[in-house]
């Protein structure tokens, strides 16, 4: 186990959650805005 990697692992998570949430929030959504079939086959 590398503790080098380990430890930033750990710091980026604690950094996460520090901002309340917000980053997950926003990955959920970019993560439903990823999965939607693109403008151009909405409608002709």
């Amino acid at each position: 186990c590398d503790v080098e990697s380990e430890h930033n692992v750990l710091n980026y998570l604690s950094s996460l959650v520090e901002e309340g949430g917000a980053a997950s929030k926003a990955d959920n959504q970019f993560r439903q805005w990823w999965q939607q079939p693109p403008p151009t086959s909405v409608g002709s």
